[in-house]
Parts: structure tokens; C-alpha cells; sequence
């Protein structure tokens, strides 16, 4: 029987996304509101040769290309943050907001939390990394009358993965 990770709604299956400023060990994190969708991507580079013995292409894998993206419905307080513009370099990730982490360069260290909870507090797997977030697009149109922002978070790191 295969096991399946679920994210449907609901309360034992929310996908969560917190940050934390890298460079703050007591930063407890700014949870991305109202995710939309999200994409975790783990990708390998592969270098290829071709040699004079052999028909076929030698392929190694290189470095992998890590990055988190996604849409959120913005909330003005995480967005912009609760210090808006006034940062210092010991803020937290609630301090800066999105929009502050972004344009300020922080390097953040992020938790995607994929949703699965059996309930007993078993089989909850976690994917960390770290890098910076990009990519932020705030749009609003009349088909969708509050702001929605496209992000990434682009890694600089290996990804890890535990399962509690």
C-alpha cells in the first residue's frame, strides 16, 4: 500500500511556510498567510560527456537548483512587516514583513511544512533551507478584489528533510 502526503483544507493537513531571519538565532519566524499554491522545487544540474570508448553520454549530477515559490493573498502586517522601513540588523522576520525581507536582501532560513498530520503527531515531514525571497508581484483585479503576490524563495543551501 503507498503512502500518500495530503494537503487538502483542514486543520490536520495545513501546508505551512515560515521564515526567520538567517542571521537571528531567536527569531521565532513569520508565517506566510493565506498560501494560494506552492511549489517546492529540488532540481539536480547534470553535466554530460561523451568519450571515444563508449556510444553512450557519461551524465554526473552537480549541483541541485532548490527554490520554494508560490502565490499568497496578502495581509498588510506580514506584508510590510510591524516596524515598516525602520529595520535594524537583529529584526525578526515579522519586523522586516515580506516586502522588507525582499528588498532588503535578508537571507532567510525557511520551514515548509507539507501537511500531513496523522493526528498522533507522527508523520509530519518538514522541508528546510535557506536563501533569499524573490519574485514578489502584488497584483489586485476586479475577478479578485484583494492583492495577491506571486514570491519565491530562491536557496542558497541544501535542502533537509525530517519527519517527526
Amino acid at each position: 500500500m503507498a503512502d500518500y502526503i495530503y494537503a487538502g483544507p483542514g486543520s490536520a493537513n495545513k501546508v505551512t511556510l515560515t521564515v526567520k531571519v538567517a542571521s537571528n538565532g531567536a527569531d521565532t519566524g513569520l508565517e506566510i498567510p493565506a498560501l494560494q499554491d506552492i511549489t517546492l522545487e529540488a532540481a539536480n544540474d547534470v553535466f554530460s560527456f561523451s568519450s571515444l570508448e563508449s556510444n553512450a553520454v557519461t551524465q554526473v549530477a552537480t549541483v541541485s537548483s532548490n527554490s520554494v515559490s508560490g502565490n499568497i493573498v496578502l495581509d498588510s502586517v506580514k506584508f510590510f512587516g510591524t516596524d515598516q522601513g525602520t529595520y535594524t540588523s537583529s529584526n525578526t522576520g515579522a519586523a522586516y514583513g515580506i516586502f522588507g525581507l525582499s528588498s532588503g536582501k535578508v537571507r532567510v532560513t525557511f520551514d515548509l511544512f507539507m501537511g500531513e498530520d496523522t493526528g498522533s503527531g507522527a508523520d509530519q515531514p518538514t522541508v528546510s533551507g535557506s536563501g533569499y525571497i524573490t519574485g514578489l508581484s502584488p497584483n489586485i483585479s476586479a475577478d479578485s478584489p484583494v492583492w495577491v503576490s506571486s514570491f519565491s524563495i530562491v536557496g542558497d543551501a541544501d535542502l533537509t528533510v525530517a519527519i517527526a
